[in-house]
């Protein structure tokens, strides 16, 4: 174990994994070596190893902070990521982050960002598939309704008449064709908005609402007060804002994009 530990101070992955191996055949109830495994698997891409070990290593410690963190991240990276999984992996260990008063939590914040992002962008591209088989079904409508009333000009009768009907049955099946593009164009467009979208809001006592992980940052590097009121402050008096996060759940599940603003 502990030469396992030196080999990864000095980026030899490999090594370390054959010195945790050893370490779990000789003790293979200790979740630690199965998550310290995990690391290495992952800073060596082999995330499939990742999810084995973080899993066997939740299955023997469901406290385990970077099994959960860990596993979150491994299944975003596979060829086919899970990202419902890796979200759930990763808001238990964001919940077991603030339990344990781990230091990484908002890395674990930001990284439940970026997977809801990814699985805004899953739905948003089957979406647009759907949108794009549905122009062509629109698209061959009009145009078969166009046919239908505007026949081709040699079985017409040439005349000025028939010409302007011809004529105008013709714009107003372009007109019905643009306005099926500027329909279906606002449709997939997002808009923008620039400030970062919470993780988890909540309350201070001055009934002013930050993102938690922010909010701790400030009481552990600054100090235990209120940023804005300058009272005493310290996690106990944090309170959920429950009502500002299904706002933000709703609004990233139909607009993943905001992440990236």
């Amino acid at each position: 174990m502990e030469k396992g530990n030196i080999f990864f101070a000095q980026k030899l992955y490999d090594d370390a994994i054959r010195e945790y191996t050893t370490a779990i055949i000789q003790n293979p109830t200790e979740s630690v070596y199965f998550t310290n495994r995990a690391l290495c698997y992952l800073r060596t891409s082999q995330f499939q190893r990742v999810v084995d070990d973080c899993r066997k290593a939740i299955s023997l410690s469901s406290s385990s902070v970077k099994a959960y963190y860990f596993l979150g991240q491994a299944l975003l990276e596979l060829p086919e990521p899970n990202v419902n999984e890796a979200l759930s992996s990763l808001r238990r260990a964001y919940e077991l982050s603030l339990e344990q008063s781990a230091t990484f939590s908002e890395d674990i914040a930001r990284l439940i960002r970026e997977a809801k992002k990814r699985k805004w962008e899953v739905s948003e591209s089957r979406r647009r598939e759907r949108d794009s088989k549905l122009y062509v079904h629109l698209r061959d409508l009009i145009e078969a309704d166009r046919t239908r009333q505007a026949p081709s000009s040699r079985h017409a009768v040439k005349d000025d008449k028939d010409g302007s009907e011809r004529e105008i049955i013709h714009y107003n099946h372009n007109e019905r064709l643009l306005q099926l593009e500027s329909l279906l164009e606002k449709a997939g467009d997002p808009g923008m908005i620039t400030f970062e979208i919470m993780t988890d809001p909540v309350i201070t006592p001055s009934g002013i609402t930050y993102d938690r992980t922010e909010i701790l940052k400030h009481l552990r590097a600054v100090g235990p007060f209120d940023p804005i009121s300058r009272e005493p402050l310290d996690e106990s008096k944090l309170v959920p804002n429950l009502a500002l996060k299904e706002c933000i759940d709703e609004f990233l599940s139909k607009n993943g994009w905001a992440v990236d603003y």
